[in-house]
Order: structure tokens, then C-alpha cells, then sequence
């Protein structure tokens, strides 16, 4: 369902930021189908490939460099 928004999975993430050497993977624009304990599920999906992974809330802002 994602490629048919144009989105990429989380795992689709994950993957390309570990083969580009990131050190933090923020997760963004996270579908409302999934709630709770659904988000959750998919941040572990991604840590299982790039431990440094997390969701980003509504508003959080992030440091670069």
C-alpha cells in the first residue's frame, strides 16, 4: 500500500539509511492506520535493520550538524 502513495515502508527506510551511513533515522508522515501499539510495531521493524530509529511527534524539532 505505501509504493501505491508514493510512500516507503519503514523497513524501506531503514534499509536506506543504513546503506547511507546515517547515524539517526527519524520516522515522519506516519499513516493514521496505524495507532498505539501499530506504531510501535513498525518502529521495531525498522530498528530490527537501523537500531537508531524513531518516531518524530507532531512538531519535533531536530539539530542537524
Amino acid at each position: 500500500m505505501a509504493r501505491a502513495h508514493g510512500h516507503s515502508t519503514t523497513k524501506q527506510a531503514a534499509d536506506v539509511a543504513k546503506e547511507a551511513g546515517v547515524n539517526r533515522l527519524l520516522l515522519t508522515h506516519i499513516s493514521a492506520r496505524y495507532v498505539g501499539p501499530l506504531v510501535g510495531q513498525l518502529v521495531r521493524e525498522a530498528q530490527a535493520v537501523h537500531a537508531n530509529t524513531f518516531v518524530a511527534k507532531d512538531l519535533y524539532e531536530e539539530k542537524i550538524g
